[in-house]
This record gives structure tokens, C-alpha cells and sequence, in this order.
């Protein structure tokens, strides 16, 4: 599992850094990489705050279950997105 994990941090890293370049040109690489990191360093700010108020205010169990289905609602969303892209592919 750990090699598993640190190996897919490694792919994550180098497609973040290779793939936008590869779609976009050299002129708007880091207007591309500054709209796709904003997401992610927002969630990874507020993440703590979030969770030590849901813990403080709903209990941990609870905390966990809005988690779960958080995440679901984020693998749904990838499934839809991923089906929405592979038949648009197909079609054109």
C-alpha cells in the first residue's frame, strides 16, 4: 500500500506538471497551473478548520460520514465527467 501511494504521488506530480504543458502553450503554463492549483491549496487551507468544527459540532462519527458521502459525491461527479468525455470522443 505505501509503495502503491508513493507511487501514484509520483505520477500525480510529474501529470500535473506535463500534462497542462503538453495542452497548452508555453505563454499561458502558469496562468493554467495557477487556476489549477487555487482548488486545491484552498481545500488544503481551510481542510483543517473545516473538520475541528464539524468534529467540535457533530462528533467525529458523524464528521466521518459527511466525509463519505462528500467523496462520493466527488467519485460520482469523476464517473459522469469521465462517461461525458469518452462518448463525446467516440461521437466526434
Amino acid at each position: 500500500a505505501l509503495i502503491a501511494y508513493g507511487a501514484g504521488n509520483g505520477l500525480w506530480s510529474i501529470a500535473r506538471g506535463v500534462l497542462p504543458l503538453s495542452l497548452f502553450d508555453t505563454d499561458t503554463y502558469a496562468i493554467v497551473m495557477g487556476k489549477l492549483a487555487r482548488p486545491m491549496l484552498f481545500a488544503g487551507a481551510i481542510g483543517p478548520l473545516l473538520g475541528s468544527f464539524l468534529i467540535g459540532r457533530i462528533g467525529a462519527g458523524m464528521t466521518l460520514g459527511v466525509l463519505t458521502v462528500s467523496a462520493g459525491i466527488a467519485l460520482l461527479a469523476t464517473t459522469v465527467l469521465f462517461v461525458s468525455v469518452r462518448t463525446n470522443r467516440k461521437v466526434n
